[in-house]
């Protein structure tokens, strides 16, 4: 296992940050960067784990159960929790 970690961390990292200070400057957030830095960050740690599942059939799971998700909350099936 190596411990240096992958420059897609780091690019995700620094995308990530680049939402959090629009949000700081109450700038609109781009949802696809957010979701853009969200994978490189996720892809990243997989490399650094070294984890033998490939990384895209489990990203396809997760897209398909936040679908699921949205749908039966959209249609009322799934209560909308406010944080």
């Amino acid at each position: 296992m190596k411990w240096l970690p992958s420059p897609f961390t780091g690019v995700g990292i620094i995308t990530l940050c680049m939402q959090f200070a629009r949000k700081l400057f109450e700038l609109k957030l781009e949802g696809i960067w957010l979701v853009i830095g969200l994978l490189l960050v996720i892809g990243g740690v997989w490399e650094l784990l070294a984890i033998q599942v490939p990384l895209t059939p489990v990203l396809l799971i997760v897209a398909g159960v936040a679908l699921l998700f949205s749908i039966l909350r959209r249609k009322g099936l799934v209560k909308k929790e406010s944080y």
